[in-house]
């Protein structure tokens, strides 16, 4: 049937270089055994670039005229860029609270404390000297038995006044420093005497509750 068509479009005659021999020859083989070559027979047929092969003849670029469309469909490879974002790290702010160390106030004892300390004991070291004597005064050491009651502190009444023993000569020299003649210091009375501290003040109220109020005043702050 191939050949009657052939043959009927003229293209089996007159100078085309042709035999029905060669042609039927190139048809059993195109059609012989790949089941490939069924579908196209134009397996020896080579095109120079830029044409390609479509159904047996050679296109520009793909593109036959006679089909009306391209025949090829061109792929343009499109750079993929792949974007390869970094996991997010999120740093928790960190809110550093400044927590103040309890001031402890140690109070620098002075000299005196340890006079006294080794002179009576650290007890009365801790508390406050009431020097009085029977020519300034001694109404007051009930006064003073009251305040030590009343704020913790020890109030310890020292008698300076006629003959005074070596420890309670001693005790005033912690406070006045060495004794000799004409200190006033050591004459002085009554007066209150804080060892921790050093000081020493004399007490100027002449009524029992004007003596409470300047005891239990220097008790505290000593």
């Amino acid at each position: 049937a191939l050949i009657s068509a052939l043959l009927a479009s003229g293209c089996l005659c007159c100078g085309t270089g042709f035999d029905l021999d060669d042609i039927s020859d190139r048809i059993t083989q195109a059609y012989d055994g790949d089941a490939s070559k069924k579908t196209s027979g134009y397996e020896s047929i080579e095109c120079e670039p830029p044409y390609m092969l479509i159904d047996g003849e050679c296109c520009p670029y793909g593109v036959c005229e006679r089909h009306g469309e391209e025949s090829l469909t061109t792929t343009t490879k499109k750079a993929l860029t792949t974007t390869i974002l970094a996991p997010k790290t999120t740093i928790a702010e960190t809110t550093t609270t400044s927590v103040s160390e309890p001031t402890t106030t140690t109070l620098k004892k002075s000299h005196v404390y340890d006079c006294i300390r080794d002179l009576w004991s650290e007890t009365e070291a801790d508390g406050v000297f009431y020097f009085y004597s029977s020519r300034c005064g001694d109404k007051f050491t009930a006064d003073a038995s009251h305040v030590s009651i009343r704020t913790g502190v020890r109030i310890r009444p020292l008698n300076i006044g006629g003959y005074i023993d070596d420890r309670t000569l001693q005790t005033m020299e912690c406070f006045y420093g060495t004794y000799y003649e004409g200190n006033p210091a050591f004459g002085q009375c009554p007066m209150l005497a804080c060892p921790k501290t050093g000081q020493y003040k004399p007490m100027t109220g002449r009524v029992s509750a004007q003596a409470i109020s300047q005891m239990s005043g220097f008790a505290k702050g000593c």
